[in-house]
Order: C-alpha cells, then sequence, then structure tokens
C-alpha cells in the first residue's frame, strides 16, 4: 500500500512537471508577444518539480535581466533582435534544464549568452549615466550581484517583482514578502540571528556611521553559522547606507526596517513572530531591551556602543554565539537559559 502511495505521488508529479514544461515552450514559441512574467511563474513551479545545476540556473537570471533591459533600449530595431536571441536562449536552456544537461562554457548556447550580455552591459551603462534613469535597470544590476549568494526561486521571485512594475528602494527589498510573515520560506536548519543596527553594530556621528570593532568579523563569521536578518528602526535608505559599509559582501541579506516595526502601548518593538521562523529558532541581539520585550526568552542584550575604540562586545558575542550555533536539539531558549550572554 505504502509503494502504491509514493508511486501515485510519483507520478502525479512527473505528470505536473510535463504539463508546466508544455507551457513554458508555448510561451517561449509565441514571437509576437513573450510574456515573460508568465514564463517566470511557470518556470519557479517548474524548478519545484525538475531541479538543475547553478550555471542553467544563472543563465535564466541573465537573460530575463537582458529582456527587462532591452525594454528600454532606445534602439528598437536591436532591441527586437536581441528579444529575439533571448528567446531563442530560454529555449535551449529550458531543454537543458528538462534533459537534466548542464552548461559549460565551450557550448555554442553559452558563447550566444555572454555576447547578449555583452550587448545588453552597453544598454545599461548607456542607461544609467542618463539624465533619467530606468529604477528596474538599476535593481536589475543590483540583483546581478547576488547570483553566487541567494537560491533560484528566490532570485526568480525577485525578477518577478521587477517585472510586475514592483519598484522598491533598494534590491533588498526584492528580497522579503509585502506582508507578514516577511522572510521568504527556507529550508535549512541554521537558527536565524536578527541584528539591530544603531549603537549594536555601529554608531552615527558626524554625518559618518562609523563601524563598532569587531564588526565586519562578526558578520562574516556569523554568515556561515547563522541566516542573518537586519530588524532596525531606521529608515531603509539609511539602513542600506549603513550596511554598505559594515557589509560590504552583502552577507545580510535581508533587512527589515522603520516600516515593520509594530506599537506596543503606544511603544515600538520588534515583534520575531512576523519573520515567519521558528520561535524556538530565532536570536535577536539588540542595545535595547525594550525592543524585543514581546519575545525577551530570545533576546540577547549588547551593551551601547556610541564610538569607544576599546570596545569588546562584539567579539564577544561572537564566542558566545559560536559556541552556541554548535549545540543540538535544544531551543534557543534553553541553550541560553544555560549560558547567559553577560
Amino acid at each position: 500500500m505504502v509503494k502504491y502511495t509514493l508511486d501515485a505521488e510519483a507520478e502525479a508529479s512527473l505528470l505536473k512537471a510535463t504539463i508546466l514544461l508544455e507551457k513554458l515552450k508555448n510561451l517561449i514559441g509565441n514571437e509576437r508577444k513573450f510574456d515573460k512574467k508568465k514564463f517566470v511563474k511557470f518556470l519557479i513551479k517548474y524548478s519545484r518539480s525538475k531541479s538543475t545545476c547553478k550555471n542553467i540556473q544563472d543563465s535564466y537570471i541573465i537573460i530575463f535581466i537582458c529582456l527587462i533591459v532591452q525594454d528600454h533600449n532606445e534602439n528598437k530595431n536591436e532591441a527586437k533582435k536581441m528579444i529575439s536571441r533571448c528567446q531563442m536562449i530560454l529555449s535551449k536552456i529550458l531543454d537543458l534544464h528538462a534533459g537534466g544537461k548542464g552548461l559549460t562554457s565551450e557550448c555554442l548556447i553559452f558563447k550566444i549568452t555572454q555576447f547578449v550580455l555583452n550587448e545588453t552591459i552597453s544598454v545599461i551603462t548607456y542607461n544609467l549615466s542618463s539624465s533619467n534613469p530606468s529604477q528596474k535597470i538599476g535593481l536589475c544590476t543590483q540583483l546581478l550581484k547576488f547570483l553566487s549568494k541567494i537560491n533560484f526561486e528566490l532570485l526568480l521571485k525577485a525578477m518577478q517583482k521587477i517585472m510586475s512594475d514592483e519598484i522598491q528602494e533598494s534590491v533588498f527589498s526584492l528580497l522579503i514578502n509585502k506582508s507578514a510573515p516577511f522572510l521568504p520560506s527556507c529550508s535549512n536548519n541554521m537558527i536565524t540571528l536578527v541584528l539591530d543596527l544603531d549603537e549594536t553594530l555601529g554608531h552615527f556621528s558626524g554625518n559618518i556611521f562609523h563601524p563598532r570593532p569587531g564588526v565586519f568579523e562578526f558578520i562574516s563569521k556569523m554568515n556561515s553559522h547563522y541566516e542573518l536578518v537586519l530588524f532596525t528602526s531606521a529608515v531603509e535608505i539609511y539602513a542600506n547606507y549603513a550596511m554598505n559599509i559594515i557589509d560590504p559582501e552583502n552577507h545580510i541579506k535581508f533587512r527589515l526596517c522603520r516600516q515593520h516595526i509594530k506599537l506596543n502601548n503606544n511603544k515600538i518593538v520588534k515583534d520575531l513572530e512576523i519573520l515567519g521562523r521558528d520561535m524556538s529558532k530565532v536570536l535577536i541581539v539588540d542595545n535595547d531591551p525594550r525592543n524585543f520585550r514581546l519575545q525577551s526568552e530570545n533576546g540577547i542584550f549588547i551593551k551601547t556602543w556610541t564610538g569607544e575604540s576599546d570596545d569588546k562586545e562584539l567579539y564577544r558575542l561572537m564566542d558566545y554565539l559560536l559556541n552556541l550555533s554548535k549545540a543540538k536539539g535544544e531551543s534557543v531558549q534553553q541553550l541560553m537559559s544555560k549560558c547567559y550572554f553577560k
């Protein structure tokens, strides 16, 4: 009976993947008007049924970016040719995807993709240097930097938002959901480490954001052991400015800002429930314990930093959290009840 159920499920999954593949091929075959938004929608579903290798995934994203950029190409004849090439490349990539094959630098399709990308870069450069640059193109160029850092489905959903004219403050806004739960679904078993910004990771003074001693090493090391989230009461444009200074590698991809803060008894609070993560696997570090009062057992208080050069708190916290990350089978509340950070 169990064997029959598994076979039935596998057959249903195969049928679903076959139907989705046919829909994708039909969309590509429409030369008059290629619906790229619908293509991405079906590709997300198809990729859940049929996984593919990283170079195929990257090729999809690069071609989607080229398609968006070519929509802003003032040379319409050239744009039409490039869009046609992009459709041809998508068709070939989809065949490789369906056949479980990869893409090497020796493949003709790889070389054509590289040519299309090079031609598109010239359009990007021209547009971004103009007096009225496209925000869509700006977001696309930012997204290119995340190819190696973000899973494929999250990249596709970001592309969906750009294609649907959901223009955001920055690329980081594309990586979170529009409403709670704000973090995208996640399959890893890491603890989520939520970090405050001002007076925790740095301090703004004299029109400059100053990094707290140890912050670069702290973020880099925590990135290997935790899912990192920024949660600040600051506005997004300021938060991104500060993070460009202390996290130039963009390890902290998920960023919640002032618009995500709640009021509780007319006082601001960072409600961890809005993350959409298991509360037994969420920690928050903040220099103001009132900010995490709704989930006080998940909170780690760190001393306020306002520029002292001899501060060692992030080094101490780093050692504590590294040890905490090695523990297995217990909730963060249980782990912290056994060993407090003081």
